[in-house]
Formats: C-alpha cells, sequence, structure tokens
C-alpha cells in the first residue's frame, strides 16, 4: 500500500482472474483513476483496461476501512488477457504510480482443487438472476445477479420501456453472488439493481414493465430472453406461498422473487412459443412440474386466451396451486410417467428445471408421455443443464466430476433431500447434467429436437422438441 497524493490505496486481491481494491481516504467527489497495465517479455507496458474507483462500498465504510462508500475498483482479467502471456501486471493510479505488481499463476481454486480457468473453459457465458424487489421512497428497486461477458462490464446494457425512467447500478460488490461465480474474471462485483423511479414514469397499456439486460455484440435473439419482467398489478405480487413451499422447487428463490422470475420465465415460453407455433391464441398449455404455479399464474398475460394445466409430483404444492389459483386445472402424477389425461391434449407443454432433476433413463419414459400429450403441430419447451449449469454450481466440484462430464457428456449427482422423501423417490430425485450433444443423441429416439437456445433460462438450456 503506497500513499499518493491522488488517495491511499488497498488491494484486496490481484491474481489471475484481475485485481480488485478501494481508495481509502477519498475525499469530495473527484473521480480517482485506477489502470491494470500488463509487461511483456520484452518490458513493453499495455495497456489492459481503466476504471474510476467509484464503485459503492458501504461496509468498508462500516468497518472502518473507507472515509467515501464510492471508493471500490476492480479490473478484471479475461481469457484473451491471460494467453497474451504477459510476465507482470502493473496496478497504477491516474499519475502512472504504481503502487501494486503481480504475477499471474493458476492460483484460484475451489474447496475440493478445481482450477478456476478449467470452469472458464466450460463456460464464461453471462448469466443473470432476479434475487427480489423492494419499494424505497418511491423507487422501485429490482436485485439480482449479473455476470459480464468474458469480463467485460461495459458489455452489459439496459433498455427499458418507453417512458419508464429507469437506471441500472452495475457493479455492484456481492459476496453472495461471487459464491456461485467464484470462477469468473470480475468476481465479487456481480449484483446489479434496476432503479425504477415510479413517480417519473409512465407504466405501459399493458401494465408491464419489461426491462432487458442485453449484450452489446449478441444478437436479437438472444438479447429478447434476456428480459426482467415485472407485473404491473399489485395483485400479481399477492398471494404466494411460504418461502418453505417456494424452495422445495426452487432453492435459490424466494417468495419475495417470485413475481418476477414467475412473470419473465412466462414471457420467455411466450417468446419462443410465437417463434415455433403457427398460432398462439387459445392454446392448451401444460406446465409439467408446475410446483406451486410460480409460472403458470402468468401464461395467459403473454399467450391471450391460454388454458393452463399445472402437472405436478409433489402434492403439497400442488394443492396449494389448487386452492389458491383455481383458473389453473391441477393434475397429480407419480413417479410411474402416467398423465390422466388423453393424447393430444395440448398445444404447448413447458418444463423448467425438471429434467435437471431425471436421470437420462427417466428423462426418455417422460419424453415419451409428454410426447402423447402432445397435439399435432405443438411443441415441448425443456429446459435441461449443461457446460453453464456444471460452472454455476462448480463450488461443490471434484476434479473428478469434470472429468466424468468430458468423458461421458453426463453428470448426474445424488440429491437426497425431504422433496425426493415426499414424492417417494429413493433417489429418484437427483441433479442431472447433460450436453447439447447427448440431448440429441439421446432423446432424438423419442422426440424431433429442433433447437437447443443456450442460458435461455438463467444457466439452464431450452431445448425445443416436437
Amino acid at each position: 500500500m503506497q500513499k499518493r497524493s491522488l488517495g491511499q490505496f488497498e488491494v484486496e486481491y490481484a491474481h489471475e482472474l484481475g485485481a480488485a481494491g478501494f481508495v481509502t481516504n477519498r475525499q469530495g467527489d473527484e473521480p480517482i483513476l485506477v489502470s491494470l497495465i500488463g509487461v511483456t517479455t520484452q518490458g513493453e507496458r499495455v495497456r489492459i483496461g481503466s476504471c474510476n474507483a467509484a464503485i459503492y462500498r458501504p461496509d468498508l465504510v462500516k468497518d472502518g476501512r473507507a472515509k467515501h462508500p464510492y471508493c471500490g475498483f476492480i479490473l478484471p482479467i479475461n481469457n484473451a488477457v491471460r494467453k497474451q502471456g504477459f510476465r507482470a501486471f502493473e496496478l497504477v493510479d491516474g499519475e502512472n504510480f504504481v503502487f501494486h505488481r503481480f504475477n499471474i499463476q493458476p492460483s484460484v481454486y475451489n474447496s475440493h482443487g478445481v482450477w478456476a480457468g478449467e470452469v472458464l473453459e466450460l463456460s464464461d457465458r453471462s448469466l443473470f438472476g432476479v434475487s427480489g424487489w423492494a419499494l424505497e421512497r418511491g423507487v422501485l428497486q429490482i436485485s439480482g445477479a449479473l455476470t459480464p461477458p468474458d469480463g467485460n462490464f461495459d458489455k452489459i446494457r439496459l433498455v427499458a420501456p418507453p417512458g419508464v425512467d429507469a437506471r441500472l447500478h452495475y457493479p455492484i460488490h456481492s459476496p453472495d453472488a461471487a459464491s456461485y461465480f467464484w470462477y469468473l474474471p470480475g468476481v465479487p462485483y456481480f449484483g446489479f439493481r434496476i432503479d425504477v423511479d415510479l413517480a417519473n414514469s409512465v407504466i405501459p397499456d399493458n401494465s408491464l414493465l419489461q426491462f432487458g439486460l442485453h449484450v452489446e455484440g449478441e444478437s436479437d435473439a438472444y438479447n429478447e430472453l434476456r428480459n426482467v419482467t415485472v407485473p404491473g398489478r399489485l395483485s400479481d405480487f399477492m398471494n404466494f406461498p411460504s418461502d418453505f413451499h417456494v424452495k422445495r422447487v426452487q432453492r435459490t428463490s424466494s417468495a419475495v422473487a417470485a413475481p418476477i422470475t414467475g412473470a419473465s420465465d412466462a414471457e420467455r415460453v411466450a417468446i419462443i412459443a410465437r417463434r415455433y407455433l403457427s398460432r398462439c391464441e387459445g392454446l392448451r398449455v401444460a406446465d409439467w412440474g408446475c410446483g406451486f404455479g410460480r409460472v403458470a399464474r402468468y401464461v395467459d398475460q403473454f399467450l391471450p386466451g391460454a388454458q393452463v394445466t399445472g402437472i405436478e409430483l409433489d402434492e403439497l404444492n400442488l394443492n396449494w396451486l389448487v386452492e389458491h389459483l383455481p383458473r389453473i386445472r391441477g393434475i397429480k402424477v407419480d413417479l410411474s410417467a402416467k398423465v390422466p389425461l388423453p393424447d393430444a391434449s395440448f398445444d404447448l407443454i413447458y418444463g423448467i428445471s425438471v429434467m435437471t432433476h431425471i436421470r437420462p433413463t427417466e428423462q426418455l419414459i417422460w419424453l415419451k408421455e409428454l410426447k402423447r400429450l402432445l397435439a399435432p403441430g405443438g411443441i415441448m419447451l425443456l429446459t435441461t443443464a449443461g457446460a453453464d449449469a456444471i460452472a454455476f454450481t462448480s463450488r461443490w466440484a471434484k476434479p473428478q466430476d469434470l472429468e466424468a462430464w468430458r468423458r461421458n457428456g453426463i453428470l448426474v449427482y445424488e440429491a437426497a433431500t425431504e422433496y425426493d422423501s415426499d414424492i417417494g423417490g429413493g433417489g429418484y430425485y437427483v441433479q442431472a447434467k447433460i450436453t447439447p450433444e447427448k440431448i440429441r443423441e439421446n432423446w432424438s429416439e423419442v422426440v424431433d429436437v429442433i433447437d437447443i437456445i443456450p442460458a435461455a433460462f438463467g444457466y439452464q438450456e431450452v431445448v425445443i422438441a416436437r
């Protein structure tokens, strides 16, 4: 740590994923520039990136480590930079004074000895998820985790509806998000918050606030599925079960987040349906693995006239749905994979995070039943867990897991949970990962796999099949 006229810097880490730290004595609003310099084997100094030490860090003020809350900085080192073979890196201030030097060697591992670089080879895609919302002095605040594409925070752009006064705060220091994305350049600055000034906004006629967290350089089709959809009616935030019910079917969610994650997923279902169906009015829709109706309750807002049926193994959540959401028909099923409905009952069947919890052999059994229920010309949208999911859960991964994944294209973890016991599973409920190649190879025995869209629902792909 070196004192300079511009400020006194403290480096929290400097290693193969980049460098992060803060200015301890910043005063006023004068920006303090920090740059990352790569030093070549010939001694040439190349500027890799720069930022102002102005990221919000109230934790440092609270701990007495900094005087100003806007004092943090983050300078990621991505794969492309690492591969250039710099012999050293330097952190410099606005006067080019070097206040820290470091080398990069493989040094970031999870608790089981899996190297961050190995996980990055699987996935460095930008992923995001909403964790909650709040109303603070007339400002609607939507928060969550958002990872930058290849460590580049500047490639993320907020798209808001016309007439809506919204601002994206990003990146935000987020130790919780860092526990999942420990392997990515930019850690731990993966939090985001969308602030909507309600008094200064005009709500669209459809009573939905539809935001996009778009990635610069990606296609419109890709960015269209990076939506954050906020129900516009107060009643849409009501009538949810307890967190106990919610976490049985989505561990990382909560009753607070469910209105936004449910509406967002319902809109994604509708977006994809419109791409592949010739008509989308009055559809007979099945939510396979509906839980308490997190998504099903919103489907008819995006697919007008939709008649929605929820199909569920978990009696606890299905009973809640039937009692509290009577407009959705609830169908109880068991592990026999038999649905008590006639052939061709549905035009659209979607299943979010269901195939991700059953073994490949059971996947085929259910596919046959879903195909029976699908009407001619209809489609299935089924999410699966691939390389992005392996990366997202990699804090628990062991070296032999990644080796098995690369060798077989399939990875199954046992998941001895209360949910498995309640459905009479005896190990039926698992964590199942499968590559797109294996999906096409295995599922094509039963259905026609039309397309596989990566990271369409959080870290899960979606398979479109007939």
